[in-house]
């Protein structure tokens, strides 16, 4: 989808009462970021909108990416290979791979 058609996306949305829209992935490029940020610009000031979130995993860019876009919504995998994996640490004995 286009920017203009994410923003009609997320005003329909709105208008059926999700309760929270994650409105994409602020670091996976700037296209999601500026998605983002139109979308919490655009529908984030009304008062009947949702809580508006950017997915962002545990690590420090992505973090600042959806702060950058003004919303943050963390990603924690739950499977045993993606667990650690941007932290260095085994899931099992958590100490440094």
């Amino acid at each position: 989808m286009n920017l203009n058609e994410k923003i009609r996306m997320a005003e329909a949305l709105t208008e059926l009462g999700v309760d929270v829209l994650e409105a994409g992935f602020a670091i996976a490029s700037p296209g999601d970021f500026e998605s983002v940020k139109a979308i919490a610009e655009s529908i984030g000031q009304r008062a009947d909108t949702p809580v508006l979130a950017s997915l962002a995993r545990a690590g420090a860019q992505d973090v600042m990416a959806a702060a950058n876009a003004k919303r943050a919504h963390q990603y924690n995998p739950s499977e045993d290979n993606l667990c650690w994996e941007d932290s260095g640490f085994s899931n099992y004995d958590r100490e440094p791979l």
